[in-house]
């Protein structure tokens, strides 16, 4: 076992950037549910959204 660490050690940074980019996407998907959840909650209640909330929603969510 510690020659499989030994020789493949390096491969903790790929996997880490594999891990760190999941969970961006992960983290967005729900902040994108969330908002989506508000503007319901606005909807439902025959409110206007704020001017806020829409400019979120409107953003690319490819570019954050």
């Amino acid at each position: 076992m510690v020659e499989l660490f030994r020789d493949f050690w390096w491969l903790m940074f790929p996997l880490a950037a594999v891990i760190c980019g999941a969970w961006d996407q992960w983290m967005k998907s729900r902040t994108r549910a969330d908002e989506m959840r508000v503007l319901a909650a606005y909807a439902a209640a025959g409110k206007e959204p704020p001017a806020e909330l829409l400019r979120a929603l409107r953003r690319d969510p490819v570019e954050g």
